[in-house]
């Protein structure tokens, strides 16, 4: 009988989106990614079957979360388009706190390094 998961599955999603967010696909290891969820690999392949699934699950929570962002900003037809286009721009922009240096959008670093 399997012993059930110590851990939450859309957690080390979230968490893993993050980390290939931050360094690439290809820059990220398998144990990069067991030290930043806090999971062996015998847990990350058995939950996630490879680093690839991860990856494309985490693109996946990106579109959902600031994909979706992004296009409630650019759905507001109450306003003027200039204003509206002003207002994404400067979200798309904004570095992130404590001096972090931005990201950019993260299906573009993807195609980049990946295409």
């Amino acid at each position: 009988m399997a012993r059930p998961r110590q851990f939450d599955e859309q957690d080390a999603v979230v968490r893993a989106t993050e980390l290939f967010w931050r360094r690439g696909y290809h820059a990220t290891s398998v144990r990069d990614l067991g030290d930043e969820l806090k999971l062996t690999p015998s847990s990350l392949y058995r939950t996630f079957t490879d680093k690839h699934t991860l990856f494309l699950r985490a693109l996946d929570h990106y579109r959902a979360t600031d994909s979706a962002q992004a296009e409630r900003l650019l759905a507001a037809e109450d306003r003027p388009i200039r204003e509206v286009l002003r207002d994404w721009l400067r979200w798309l922009v904004t570095c992130p706190p404590a001096g972090e240096p931005g990201r950019g959008c993260f299906v573009v670093n993807t195609a980049t390094e990946l295409g």
